[in-house]
């Protein structure tokens, strides 16, 4: 089994979530890879379309990767476009890779961005119930809030410290935890405990 599997949903290949993604990946013993989807040729879901893009190589990536985390930035107040059709083309069970059968057993966290306080009003739920569907294990959530269009500042960025060996732990040992921190008045999963990585 391979690395950790970094999908970064932005529209910009250098931006804010970016620089999340870099402290995240250096704070890891094994450096992740990453998959910049700014830079890859991924269409809308179609039914009957089949994998003619790049979403094949991000199949066979996830299938290789010991683990996933979605990195996006809070585009109107939901995960960005590029996500969201990237959600759509892997949750169709047709085109699921060989040896997936009903999904892929993986550890999957998400690391969001934007200028709010706080996350909008259920913006992980989607999310979390993809994974589900997927039966890829939900770890939780960290979001890297910047100031007034400028870079993420250091006390923001230190959240994302300790996310590297959460996601380096063993699966099922307890230390998974997800966030709805939030998404006030959404109820968690029964299996869920709120946490913030940097408490």
């Amino acid at each position: 089994m391979g690395s950790c599997l970094v999908i970064l949903a932005s529209a910009r290949s250098r931006g804010n979530t970016a620089i999340a993604v870099e402290r995240l990946a250096s704070r890891m013993g094994r450096r992740p890879e990453v998959a910049d989807m700014c830079r890859m040729n991924i269409v809308p879901f179609s039914y009957g379309s089949g994998d003619c893009d790049d979403v094949a190589r991000l199949r066979r990536a996830i299938s290789e990767s010991s683990s996933v985390v979605f990195a996006t930035p809070v585009y109107w107040y939901a995960m960005s476009a590029l996500l969201k059709t990237l959600l759509e083309r892997l949750g169709d069970p047709s085109h699921q890779p060989p040896g997936a059968g009903t999904g892929w057993e993986r550890s999957t966290w998400l690391i969001a961005t934007g200028g709010d306080p706080v996350l909008p009003l259920g913006f992980e739920v989607p999310l979390i119930r993809a994974a589900t569907a997927m039966r890829m294990h939900w770890g939780g959530t960290v979001y890297v809030r910047s100031h007034d269009g400028e870079p993420p500042q250091e006390d923001e960025l230190r959240q994302l410290d300790g996310l590297g060996g959460e996601i380096e732990a063993p699966p099922h040992t307890g230390r998974h935890r997800v966030t709805l921190s939030h998404a006030e008045g959404v109820p968690a999963p029964a299996s869920v405990v709120p946490h913030r990585w940097d408490r």
